[in-house]
């Protein structure tokens, strides 16, 4: 292919923008104090969490084709800025600045995508390399026109309300021993992500992508993308000590009016987040999903009790709404078995 001629795209280009940080993935593989540009060839995209990926072809000076791994933001971000799939297709050439991976040399992290079109699509704060000022939209709380017409109650896909609304636990009160752990953890080596696994509760909750209920008679299937689901069990006839323990652990709801209860033990997941948190089997969430009388908005509050970390509950609060966005596919490691 030919190289593009950006001199006639600059000059019609628009921005797209987001400013907030989405904390769902480590990026401390990502060398920041130092961009490099690149511009090539998309020949593979996966579009999905939880994050987009691209394999990008280059041609260097010296003539030897290379092929760069590309990790983009969250889907659900670039959507709500009108950025779609097909903008990022096979065949599209792209001008990307980004930062390389200090573990994996052809991979990169991107901070600003220039499309063919004109688009500059800013990632992570980015500030415009290559168009005007843009327009600060990071407050953004979706279209409500695209939430789903006719559907009332829980049972529907719910959307965080504003672009980079996350759980926030604020200061942890770790124990002295949880503190000595959370020093030993390495943020790469450690990481399940790089693994390819994807995290337990309550680590899995954070992620600021849509989340769907659905009503399955005896319980409640709680979808947060394709992939990944818990169960919401409504009869309290089983005692959960004889519950085999598993990374989401067992949940058991109950209705009170507007709000669903949820309480969850029995959880085998080693990390609290992504920070290399510890968390024992002793730990213990409380959650609450909250309707509004209009049943557009949706208060979700978590509170969690671990005695062999924390040294006292912690609790945060995020509230979704109800803005007809999808649920993608979730994957560490796009195309692994």
């Amino acid at each position: 292919m030919m190289k593009k001629s950006w001199d006639l795209v600059l000059a019609s280009s628009a921005v797209i923008f987001w400013s907030a940080s989405g904390a769902h993935h480590s990026t401390a593989e990502y060398d920041h104090n130092s961009i490099v540009e690149l511009e090539g060839e998309l020949i593979s995209v996966y579009w999905g969490n939880p994050h987009p990926r691209y394999t990008l072809k280059t041609t260097p000076s010296e003539g030897k084709e290379e092929f760069l791994e590309l990790e983009g933001s969250a889907v659900y971000v670039l959507e709500r800025l009108g950025v779609r799939e097909q903008m990022l297709s096979e065949g599209a050439y792209v001008r990307v600045a980004g930062y390389r991976s200090t573990r994996r040399p052809q991979w990169f992290q991107v901070a600003n995508m220039l499309l063919e079109d004109g688009y500059e699509v800013l990632e992570r704060g980015a500030q415009p390399r290559w168009t005007q000022t843009p327009e600060d939209i990071s407050a953004s709380s979706g279209n409500s026109e695209n939430a789903e017409q006719g559907q009332i109650g829980l049972f529907r896909v719910w959307s965080r309300a504003a672009l980079g609304d996350g759980l926030d636990f604020g200061e942890l009160p770790l124990t002295a021993e949880a503190t000595i752990r959370r020093t030993e953890w390495h943020p790469v080596d450690d990481n399940p992500a790089f693994q390819c696994i994807t995290h337990g509760m309550p680590a899995i909750m954070p992620n600021p992508f849509p989340i769907e209920f659905i009503d399955n008679g005896d319980s409640i299937v709680l979808s947060l993308s394709n992939t990944v689901i818990r169960t919401i069990h409504l009869s309290q006839d089983l005692d959960p000590s004889i519950v085999a323990v598993t990374k989401q652990g067992y949940s058991v709801g109950r209705w009170d009016g507007q709000v669903l209860d949820i309480r969850t033990t029995r959880i085998d997941w080693p990390y609290f987040d992504d920070n290399g948190t510890p968390q024992s089997e002793r730990v213990e969430l409380v959650e609450s999903f909250t309707l509004s009388e209009d049943g557009s908005r949706l208060d979700y509050e978590i509170t969690v009790t671990d005695p062999g970390v924390f040294t006292r509950p912690v609790m945060s609060r995020v509230t979704y709404a109800a803005l007809g966005e999808p649920l993608h596919d979730y994957q560490y490691c796009p195309g692994a078995e």
